[in-house]
Parts: C-alpha cells; sequence; structure tokens
C-alpha cells in the first residue's frame, strides 16, 4: 500500500506534508519520533504545516501517539 492510498482510504485530501509523513512511517523498521519525522522532512515544510498535518494523521488514526517521557513517540 502507498502513502496516497492510505489518504484516499480514510477519505483525507493528498498534501505532500501528509504524504511525506505517512512515507517517512512506512519506511522505518520501528517508531519514530515526532523529531526524528520532521529531521526526515527538514527543510520541506514548517513547523505549523508539519504539525497540522500531523494532527490530521493522528485524529484520523493513521498514526498512533505514544507519550514517552514527554517525548512523542509515533507508531504506524
Amino acid at each position: 500500500m502507498k502513502a496516497l492510498d492510505v489518504l484516499y482510504s480514510h477519505n483525507l485530501k493528498r498534501t505532500s506534508c501528509r504524504e511525506g509523513i505517512i512515507e517517512v512511517l512506512m519506511a522505518a523498521n520501528e517508531a519514530l519520533s515526532e523529531i526524528e519525522i520532521r529531521e526526515q522532512l527538514a527543510g520541506n515544510y514548517d513547523r505549523t504545516t508539519f504539525y497540522r498535518s500531523f494532527k490530521t494523521l493522528e485524529e484520523n488514526k493513521i498514526l498512533h501517539r505514544i507519550v514517552v517521557d514527554n517525548l512523542g513517540v509515533v507508531t504506524k
């Protein structure tokens, strides 16, 4: 399954940021922190765009946030 398929299966519009976040998570073999995801997408999106996209994906149950020592860790 591709990132675009994930977005469409949840009735979400495609944005490059949403697609980028999903692609980073799909390529990872382990859970990633928000910081690790942002680093892989560095320079492509401002903080506001990243966090709005991140929140949308979380609200639609595409990703899951786990809080460990006040740091957000994300799983697929």
